[in-house]
């Protein structure tokens, strides 16, 4: 693998389960990252053990909910003043839901459908918008060298699942969100990608 030195992310998300494990490859490859999550004392023992494993890497922390844009730009700002600019960004943060697998449709009520809308597609429609903000994320005039954004949805946007209708609905927005912004953003760039697990 291609070595990430002097390359810097962000996750988003990455106080456990896929946003930690990206945190460990980035700094594997030796890159450094700031990892982001809206629970301070997960997050600090996300970045104990990826230090613990890459005591080379530089792992900083800053707490950030990506449903409040104010904390997501406030965790960007963070990023460039720790490490200046950004060559990446991760964006992980998501929900499954009180219901999942419980109710059908006709069962739920509006409440739990804008929850997970909110804890999912709006999460990160809130990164991705900050991101693609001017100075955020490193520019390049040579399409060669491109900064990019990579978002996590799920399985559930390309093969739905019954009684999941919120969760399903807002991974969807996501995989459709990332296909927006990859066209708004390619000129600049910046490659804006989704992988769906």
């Amino acid at each position: 693998m291609a070595s990430l030195t002097g390359k810097v992310f962000s996750i988003i998300g990455a106080s456990q389960g896929i946003g930690l494990g990206v945190a460990e490859v980035l700094a594997s490859r030796g890159a450094s990252i700031l990892l982001g999550s809206r629970s301070p004392g997960k997050l600090e023992a996300a970045a104990k053990s990826v230090k613990a494993r890459y005591p080379e890497a530089k792992v900083e922390t800053h707490a950030v909910d990506a449903c409040d844009r104010a904390s997501i730009r406030d965790f960007l700002q963070q990023a460039n003043t720790q490490f200046g600019v950004l060559h990446g960004c991760v964006n992980v943060a998501g929900i499954l839901g009180a219901n999942m697998n419980v109710q059908n449709i006709w069962e739920m009520d509006t409440e739990e459908y804008d929850y997970v809308m909110q804890g999912n597609a709006t999460a990160i429609f809130n990164c991705v918008a900050e991101q693609l903000r001017p100075d955020i994320l490193a520019a390049s005039d040579d399409p060669h060298v491109t900064t990019s954004i990579v978002n996590v949805s799920s399985i559930a946007a390309l093969s739905t699942f019954p009684r999941s209708a919120p969760y399903n609905a807002s991974k969807i927005a996501v995989l459709g969100l990332t296909k927006t912004a990859a066209l708004e953003a390619g000129p600049r760039n910046i490659r804006v990608n989704c992988i769906a697990p």
